[in-house]
């Protein structure tokens, strides 16, 4: 006789410190604290997808605002570690270049974003353009 098993639970996906910041994120967006089930159950969805694939699609109704939150600590770390420069840039040069792109992701990450001035807005795309130009010698 065969023995009866029973099925396994999915083991729940263990968040990481940083994955808990994000799911609040992800919770806010949802309408989690607004008690209308309609935006519970979105919330509920949005934290599935999290959970399973490491992003929502709540995130990309402001893509460019949710990669700009993702890219400014990392643009910090790297500007504060980078040994070295692309090319024929000198070390000074290089360093404006990255500030200035940090300047600009700031700017997008920042909770008024979409109120922004026309010379704040000229800084995003300015940063936008080195970001493009130099994105290919962010490594070291």
């Amino acid at each position: 006789m065969r023995k009866k098993t029973t099925p396994k639970k999915k083991a729940k996906t263990k968040l990481y410190p940083w994955m808990e910041k994000d799911l609040e994120f992800v919770r806010k967006c949802g309408g989690e604290a607004s008690g209308k089930p309609e935006l519970i159950e979105r919330t509920k969805k949005f934290v599935k997808q999290y959970e399973e694939k490491g992003w929502c699609s709540a995130e990309c109704w402001s893509l460019d605002h949710r990669f700009a939150q993702w890219i400014v600590p990392r643009l910090k770390h790297f500007i504060e570690f980078c040994p070295g420069t692309p090319g024929v840039i000198g070390k000074d040069e290089w360093k404006m270049i990255l500030n200035t792109m940090l300047e600009g992701f700031e700017l997008m990450a920042s909770d008024g974003y979409w109120t922004l001035k026309q010379n704040e807005q000229d800084k995003v795309t300015r940063s936008l353009q080195l970001f493009g130009e130099y994105a290919q010698c962010l490594w070291y």
